[in-house]
């Protein structure tokens, strides 16, 4: 099974003002930005 992620040109744009949230800063995961500020996300599930 492999998970398949992306993120879309208007939302790395959107990143770069979104500023960095305590999770984020703590585990060094860039994806939490999004997550913290509200945004959802989804994603795929291939097997």
């Amino acid at each position: 099974m492999s998970v398949r992620a992306g993120v879309t040109g208007t939302a790395l744009r959107m990143l770069r003002h979104i500023p960095q949230g305590p999770l984020e800063r703590a585990e060094g995961v860039v994806m939490l930005r999004f997550f913290e500020h509200g945004s959802r996300r989804t994603g795929a599930v291939r097997q």
